[in-house]
Formats: structure tokens, C-alpha cells, sequence
């Protein structure tokens, strides 16, 4: 498997344990309970540290979608025609990263 096949592969797995540790977070932050005193000051850190990681995620990802176009004009020069742009462009996410 390609090298950069293979990152991508990794980040999204990232991108998804990230994903699921937050949700499993949050569920226990609005059960409350014994084992799980809300506090909103460290959900707003936890929140805190999320939007990094994703930052870091978001930023490795499109490192990766620019080397990607790279390779496809490399390959178009190659074989001198045009071969057909990405499909799978980054969402720009800068809205949902903002703070409320």
C-alpha cells in the first residue's frame, strides 16, 4: 500500500477515536451521577483540547490533499492528459472549530 495511502488511512482512525471519545464523554457529562460530577470548567478545557486535536488532524489532512494534487498533475504531465480532479476535498470546517 502507498505511503501516503497509508497516513491517510491512520488519520482518519484518528480523526475517528477522537470522535468517539467525545461522544462517550459527553454521555457521561449529561448522565451526571456518582461516578461523573459534571463540571463545566473542565468541559470547557476538555472542549478545549478537542479543537486542537482536530486542528492538528484538519492540518495533516490537508498536507496530505495537497500532496495528493501534486501527484495528479505529476501523473497528468506524465502522461500528458488531463487526468480528473480530486472528489474528495476537505469541508472547510472554521464555523464549527469557532468558539460560541
Amino acid at each position: 500500500m502507498p505511503k501516503h495511502v497509508e497516513e491517510d488511512r491512520k488519520l482518519f482512525a484518528r480523526g475517528r477515536e477522537l470522535a468517539e471519545r467525545y461522544q462517550q464523554y459527553f454521555e457521561k457529562y449529561l448522565k451526571g451521577g456518582p461516578d461523573f460530577t459534571p463540571d463545566p470548567s473542565r468541559a470547557v478545557a476538555h472542549i478545549g483540547r478537542g479543537r486542537q486535536e482536530i486542528r492538528k488532524i484538519l492540518a495533516e489532512a490537508r498536507k496530505l490533499e495537497a500532496r495528493a494534487e501534486m501527484l495528479r498533475k505529476e501523473k497528468s504531465a506524465e502522461l500528458e492528459q488531463e487526468l480528473p480532479p480530486l472528489h474528495f476535498r476537505l469541508p472547510e470546517l472554521k464555523q464549527l472549530l469557532s468558539s460560541r
